[in-house]
């Protein structure tokens, strides 16, 4: 009878770790984007905690690498899934902020991360 015990310990365990892991990640998505600014633009480094804090909020399986100039837009260098895929595509509009993104939802203000659940 100790087995059973000992499995729906563990089981809690995991649960208790994945909730605070998930409320870790919506920590650091409030802080990425706590100063972030839309109405003056988005500066490179807004940019970088956009795509940072996007990442973590939707992503899950994948790395942010930098941001890189794109003219009109900042443009998102990073990988997909277990093997890092290159992610072509992803930018963050230099004067309004929106995201589009090929791995996840787009965002016309990207500031609404703060107020919906991640997906991450």
């Amino acid at each position: 009878m100790q087995r059973p015990i000992s499995l729906m310990a563990a089981g809690l365990i995991a649960l208790m770790s994945a909730v605070q892991a998930a409320a870790d990640n919506e920590a650091t998505v409030h802080a990425l984007l706590a100063d972030v600014t839309l109405a003056d633009g988005v500066s490179q480094l807004e940019a970088q905690n956009i795509a940072k804090a996007y990442f973590i909020h939707n992503v899950g399986c994948g790395a942010f690498n930098e941001i890189t100039d794109g003219g009109e837009n900042w443009v998102v260098q990073g990988g997909f899934g277990y093997s890092a895929e290159p992610i072509v595509g992803f930018v963050i509009n230099k004067q309004t902020g929106a995201l589009t993104s090929p791995i996840g939802p787009d965002y016309t203000d990207p500031l609404v991360m703060l107020t919906e659940p991640g997906q991450g």
